[in-house]
């Protein structure tokens, strides 16, 4: 064999991926796989929600406060309790009967909600970083904070470009027990991914919320296009990081997916 071929070859083996030690990728929404700051798009959902309200003949001010409070009682709430029924007996403290208003809310969700995503432009590395891990054979899942029914975690992933079928399960309010950075919200989305901790990539943009994963052995890796440094969280230093574009270059030079 010429030398020139013998150099071409040991560049293309030292070039191939190395086995992937992960089976399973988890995915925050806001600022990761979705293109979208979080105060951008909570100003807009009250808004809309104010909207939706004021239209019913509600008090619609008075309303979307006490929403907003009592999403907020519920990310304080204990760990066993699901974070809807949480929601829920937050919501009926504040004076406000379940059985009227939880139909109201799923109107708007199923019928509403999804005009906020109009103007949003998804982030094409993002896309093709998905679509690379699923056909790598990557079991993917969306751990969004889970402060949404099912119908708006989908209607904001579809805004995103994605399929909401591509994701094996989506952390919601009525799915999930606790909220970010509890390490029991990362504890139960183990199991429900029927992963260990050690195959699992969290993919994220905060260094508190996606971060805190990394306490229970998940490896991580923070996309800075939208970043968020919050006290308590890991340093970008001691963890994977970069760009979008750095984040898609990975996926390509990952291997497949490990087989449990």
């Amino acid at each position: 064999m010429h030398m020139n071929d013998i150099a071409r070859e040991q560049a293309t083996v030292s070039a191939a991926p190395a086995a992937s030690t992960y089976s399973t990728v988890f995915f925050d929404l806001d600022g990761t796989l979705l293109p979208m700051e979080l105060d951008e798009f909570l100003g807009g959902y009250a808004q809309a929600l104010d909207a939706f309200f004021e239209r019913k003949g509600l008090d619609a001010k008075s309303l979307v406060e006490d929403i907003f409070a009592s999403t907020g009682d519920m990310g304080r709430s204990e760990t066993d309790v699901l974070n809807a029924d949480a929601f829920w007996k937050a919501f009926e403290a504040r004076g406000h009967a379940r059985a009227d208003f939880e139909p109201l809310l799923e109107e708007y969700y199923l019928h509403g909600f999804d005009a906020l995503g109009a103007n949003v432009t998804p982030n094409p590395r993002i896309v093709a970083a998905v679509k690379i891990l699923k056909d790598k054979g990557y079991r993917l899942a969306v751990t969004t904070m889970p402060l949404f029914p099912l119908p708006a975690v989908e209607a904001r992933v579809r805004w995103a470009g994605l399929d909401p079928d591509d994701f094996g399960f989506m952390t919601t309010y009525d799915t999930a027990h606790a909220v970010k950075p509890q390490l029991a919200f990362y504890a139960e989305a183990l199991e429900r991914a029927g992963a260990q901790a050690r195959e699992v990539l969290m993919v994220g943009n905060n260094t508190l919320e996606d971060g805190i994963a990394t306490k229970l052995g998940c490896d991580l890796f923070l996309i800075e296009d939208f970043l968020i440094e919050r006290e308590g969280g890991v340093r970008l230093d001691d963890v994977k990081h970069g760009s979008s574009a750095d984040f898609l270059a990975f996926c390509e030079r990952l291997g497949e997916a490990k087989r449990s």
